[in-house]
């Protein structure tokens, strides 16, 4: 139900186990972001398989705060990387953080 008009065009809903969907995509992914099993070996692997589908300016997002996993990829495959903070005010929950990466412009394919 998320995904309708006008972002139906531009998006697909696949429904299994994330690694056998990342070996099979069959078109280049422009953002990534990674949400499943918190587990660092998992997460990790997940990134290194969608790896070889990313375009050059993918934009790779995590949303897990207790694992470096993507700080780990990115530095690893040269990207850059960024983590923000949320920080609730005056609120029982400690705040989240998403995670960033994607390579430098001067190493996009022309």
């Amino acid at each position: 139900y998320l995904i309708r008009p006008p972002y139906s065009d531009v998006t697909e809903l696949c429904i299994g186990e994330s690694l056998d969907i990342l070996r099979q995509l069959s078109r280049p992914v422009g953002i990534f972001f990674q949400e499943t099993w918190s587990n660092y070996e998992h997460e990790l692997l997940e990134f290194e398989t969608a790896t070889p589908h990313l375009e050059d300016r993918a934009v790779v997002l995590n949303g897990r705060t207790n694992s470096s996993s993507l700080a780990d990829w990115a530095e690893r495959t040269n990207r850059c990387f960024l983590y923000f903070q949320t920080q609730p005010q005056e609120h029982w929950y400690p705040g989240d953080g998403i995670g960033a990466a994607w390579r430098r412009p001067q190493e996009w394919a022309p």
